[in-house]
């Protein structure tokens, strides 16, 4: 029985993040971002979590795929971060908002 949830949740999981990626890289568009290499990274850093997510899900369910869903959700995270469009001006923010509700 925990074998059957584990699997079930393996899957659902993979596709809330599979059906994140498909979507997002289906509405960005390059004029979103300041140059076309970070549209690039951007959609490719999604395209390699969505990627590591089903291998993830692929390896719970019995597949040996080695890495590789680890490698590729490393990858496509830093990648988000990495190449996200509000990062300049999120570290541009010298003010934490949380120290204003004391």
């Amino acid at each position: 029985m925990i074998e059957l949830l584990s699997t079930l949740a393996a899957v659902m999981l993979a596709s809330v993040i599979f059906t994140r990626a498909v979507c997002v890289c289906y509405s960005t568009h390059p004029s979103k971002h300041r140059h076309p290499l970070l549209f690039i990274g951007f959609g490719y850093s999604y395209v390699l979590a969505g990627a590591g997510a089903v291998l993830a899900a692929i390896d719970i369910l019995g597949a040996d795929v080695g890495h590789w869903p680890e490698w590729l959700i490393l990858i496509g995270s830093a990648g988000l971060i990495a190449f996200d469009r509000r990062r300049q001006q999120c570290w541009a923010v010298t003010h934490c908002p949380a120290e204003d509700r004391e």
